[in-house]
């Protein structure tokens, strides 16, 4: 549904395309460190994005034109819309988190919905430290293998909170917190997602098993 209005049709569409597109297995870049190995996860990664959108909108055309839609480029249309959606969100995320990266955070027990961690981009330039921001867990290169390792896991962590709580309220709760607390304070006191982040990476650090 791309411009189109909203009907039965288009809600059946999207709620199939939905199905499809999480059926579709998730992206995860090749292992490798260096420009070279950028560059090619962020075409790996834009040319999967632009794919599954395509699938999706497609799916979704098609169930469109099942259920009476008279558009007879419904499916084209869907399909194209679907692939510069997904492209572009890809695009942005490159641009501004950097490319994904190959980051070893089997210490967080995510099962096979992992983040994609990134560097670089335009959060490097802003001298970030480390975010996550829905699957994507950024972290600066500018530092050194121990402390970026750190800040991997615990972006890595919070995206474990994000699943557990939901988008909204994960986020929610992190604002509300730095806010009652003040930025540093949400990070001492106990029962904050922070403060529980803090406790996963002390203990990663120093070997001991994972505290949840």
């Amino acid at each position: 549904m791309y411009g189109g209005e909203i009907n039965l049709a288009s809600v059946a569409g999207m709620v199939a395309g939905g199905l499809v597109g999480s059926a579709i297995p998730k992206f995860n870049p090749i292992k490798g460190s260096g420009f070279g190995t950028g560059v090619k996860n962020s075409l790996l990664e834009l040319s999967y994005s632009a794919g599954k959108g395509a699938l999706t909108g497609a799916t979704s055309g098609a169930v469109q034109k099942v259920l009476g839609n008279e558009d007879k480029n419904i499916i084209l249309n869907s399909a194209i819309g679907g692939a510069i959606g997904g492209f572009s969100n890809t695009l942005f995320n490159v641009g501004m988190m950097g490319p994904a990266m190959s980051f070893d955070d089997s210490y967080i027990p995510h099962g096979n919905d992992r983040p994609i961690h990134r560097s670089g981009g335009l959060a490097d330039w802003l001298n970030g430290t480390g975010i996550s921001l829905g699957r994507n867990a950024y972290g600066s290169n500018q530092y050194d293998s121990k402390y970026r390792a750190e800040v991997g896991i615990e972006e890595s962590f919070h995206y474990l909170q994000q699943k557990q709580l939901g988008f909204a309220r994960f986020y929610g709760r992190i604002i509300s917190e730095a806010f009652k607390f003040g930025f540093d304070g949400a990070y001492r006191t106990p029962g904050t997602l922070e403060n529980d982040a803090r406790k996963v990476v002390n203990s990663f650090s120093e070997n001991r098993p994972f505290p949840f």
